[in-house]
């Protein structure tokens, strides 16, 4: 009859629960016991047939009260008949169920330590994903900073070209522009004012009279364009003057001239005439 202690101890080894000294002396005892090491093997068997029936299986209430009612104190009882075999003991019922709920308990902590792995897992590629959108971010960030930076170097680059631009524009227009002032010798005319401007790449211009005698009734003013490749002042139109002897008239010449050398103002038949044929009263230097 193998008591309950050894019983315990049998069922520990086939766990392999005990420590390496334990097991070595459990051992030698079982190569002296023939009955402890059938028991041994029984339930080294009953082990593996649990550990293969038990995956993904919770105890039920029947197992859980058993291994309830086998834990708790109890008096201890007649031994069975022989003929039951050493399983039949009370110690070995409770080794038994203690071992299907240690196998039990063991599968559902490996399949919990498998989901937390499968959980740190994802989280750790979580936490990476989260890491990569917010450095993406920060980049992109930086990046539309330098844009804009850029851009209003460009505008002030810009804008300080546009002002060079219409600055140089400025100088070249002044200097297409030529101002004439015609003097007279003529005494009756010499109070009066003449002021030429000419642009020389239009061929076009100016001219301002101030303080300009009035002319006889039936004559004009008419001013001329002196080109030295045209034999004869060039027609540049006919100017009226108002109350107080003033006029300013845009005028451009009738025939194209190369070049202005001089401006000449006369009095001519009134409405002009093609061709000089009064006096000549005023004329540039």
């Amino acid at each position: 009859m193998i008591s309950d202690d050894l019983s315990d101890l049998a069922a520990l080894h086939a766990l392999g629960a005990l420590e390496p000294a334990e097991a070595a002396a459990f051992e030698e005892r079982m190569k002296r016991d023939p009955e402890l090491a059938d028991l041994v093997s029984e339930l080294g068997e009953t082990t593996a047939a649990l550990a293969d029936g038990l995956a993904g299986e919770s105890p039920s209430a029947r197992v859980r009260n058993q291994v309830t009612r086998a834990i708790r104190p109890a008096p201890k009882a007649k031994p069975l008949k022989q003929g039951l075999g050493p399983a039949a003991a009370l110690g070995w019922g409770a080794a038994a169920l203690w071992m299907a709920l240690c196998c039990w308990l063991w599968m559902e902590r490996s399949q919990l330590e498998m989901q937390a792995a499968v959980l740190s897992v994802n989280e750790a590629e979580a936490m990476q994903l989260a890491e990569d959108r917010r450095t993406d971010s920060e980049r992109l960030g930086a990046e539309m900073v330098q844009v804009r930076n850029r851009l209003g170097r460009v505008e002030t680059d810009l804008s300080t070209a546009k002002s060079e631009l219409a600055r140089w524009q400025e100088k070249d227009a002044l200097a297409q522009m030529q101002i004439a002032t015609l003097q007279s010798t003529v005494e009756e005319f010499q109070q009066g004012v003449a002021v030429v401007v000419w642009d020389s790449e239009k061929h076009e211009g100016v001219l301002k009279l101030e303080r300009m005698p009035p002319v006889d009734p039936g004559k004009d003013y008419q001013l001329w364009v002196v080109d030295p490749k045209n034999p004869k002042p060039v027609n540049a139109g006919v100017v009226s003057l108002d109350e107080k002897g003033f006029a300013k008239v845009d005028f451009k010449p009738v025939n194209a001239v190369s070049e202005a050398a001089k401006f000449a103002l006369s009095v001519e038949t009134a409405g002009g005439v093609p061709e000089n044929e009064g006096p000549i009263i005023l004329i540039g230097p």
